[in-house]
């Protein structure tokens, strides 16, 4: 997708830094508790994806073995794109 995390990888790659380029979806955040939002939507926020749930998939992400990287984590609500 976008070719900035593949460049850094080969740059820190014998200073064992990491770089994670991550893309949520929508999260279920303050930024939803708005009169506009709640007028203008439909949609039922429990469906997306919660801070939570990001946080994890990062502390996943980190928490793999040296020998294995992911440079770019696209994660989506099940639910599809709001």
């Amino acid at each position: 997708m976008f070719p900035y995390p593949k460049l850094l990888h080969k740059k820190n790659v014998l200073t064992a830094l990491m770089s994670l380029l991550i893309c949520p979806g929508s999260v279920n955040t303050e930024i939803w508790d708005t009169p506009t939002i709640h007028s203008h939507s439909n949609f039922d926020l429990s469906q997306i994806l919660t801070p939570e749930i990001v946080a994890a998939t990062i502390l996943h992400t980190v928490l793999l073995p040296e020998q294995a990287v992911i440079q770019e984590l696209t994660i989506m609500s099940n639910a599809g794109v709001l």
